[in-house]
């Protein structure tokens, strides 16, 4: 999914579309769980501090997060990756990896099930999802992050050699910014 948190509370609350926002409690020592596209620009990202993002955007606008409603549409798109294939291995409640190589609908390109996945959530909450395709689930993962929000990337075998040869490692799924700079 996309800015999960932050794009389910912009959908819910129009007022905050196109605002730099960020889903978290307003405290000394709070640390950003999802911050909006918007809000992206100024260089915020998730588990950034509270007071660095305020600093980076003096005009930054703070959600309390309602981690009831996420689980809820969380439930709802994991409904919507199980009509498509019983193979759904959940990261977290706004990502998982989907085998669909034997797929409920018989379709062969997965980027085509990507899409009719990606519409269905449309459809369903009115939130845009992004979708990685490879053959292994770090590809996959690194597909996924490559066309937000509302893409899709694929990297087919003949071709994963070549593309993460050119990939900075902080790209890697897993590598932090001081792993990162140590390697």
């Amino acid at each position: 999914m996309d800015a999960f948190f932050a794009s389910v509370e912009q959908r819910d609350n129009p007022k905050l579309k196109g605002l730099p926002l960020v889903v978290c409690r307003d405290l000394p020592r709070s640390v950003v769980t999802t911050a909006s596209y918007e809000a992206r620009k100024y260089g915020i990202h998730s588990a950034m501090s509270l007071a660095q993002a305020k600093n980076r955007c003096p005009n930054l606008v703070i959600v309390e997060p309602h981690f009831q409603k996420y689980k809820e549409v969380s439930q709802q798109i994991h409904y919507i990756f199980h009509k498509y294939t019983d193979l759904v291995e959940p990261i977290s409640l706004d990502e998982a990896f989907l085998d669909v190589t034997y797929n409920k609908y018989g379709i062969d390109l997965a980027v085509d099930l990507a899409k009719r996945i990606k519409e269905d959530i449309y459809r369903e909450t009115n939130l845009t999802a992004s979708a990685g395709i490879s053959y292994n689930k770090l590809l996959a993962k690194i597909a996924s992050d490559y066309r937000k929000p509302d893409g899709i990337f694929s990297i087919p075998p003949d071709n994963a050699l070549s593309f993460i040869g050119d990939l900075p490692i902080a790209k890697f799924w897993g590598v932090g910014p001081k792993t990162a700079q140590t390697m």
